[in-house]
């Protein structure tokens, strides 16, 4: 297989509050997207990204379906929750996400560490 350069994905109703995480990881040469709404997020799924992010600060509503396949693609795919130090209340589908490990919202430099190195390799996916 090819080497191939995964995105990293953050599903997020305000990816502005993330800008300067987002722009980390691009000048790592990372190609990363962003998700407002269930229907981008299963488009942008499709493309195995080797990690998401799950915005759980803005309230990014999930539906059951989202959920699902995410919690389908752990393993290869590394799913990360971004919060404000609580969870709370009023998750609805979003309490029954796996994910591997959390995140403050506001600090993206643990982020940066783990994030996938430009041109990792995913067996799944060609060129």
């Amino acid at each position: 297989m090819h080497a191939t350069r995964l995105d990293v994905l953050l599903l997020s109703e305000s990816p502005l509050y993330h800008r300067d995480g987002l722009l980390a990881l691009r000048r790592r040469g990372l190609r990363v997207r962003v998700a407002r709404g269930k229907h981008q997020a299963l488009r942008r799924l499709l493309q195995s990204p080797a990690m998401v992010l799950v915005d759980l600060a803005s309230s990014t509503p999930l539906d059951g379906e989202v959920v699902a396949r995410l919690n389908r693609m752990r393993g290869p795919t590394m799913v990360l929750a971004l919060h404000e130090g609580r969870l709370g209340d009023g998750l609805g589908e979003m309490a029954n996400l796996n994910v591997d490990g959390f995140c403050r919202a506001h600090d993206w430099h643990p982020l940066e560490r783990i994030a996938p190195a430009p041109g990792y390799a995913h067996a799944g996916l060609p060129n």
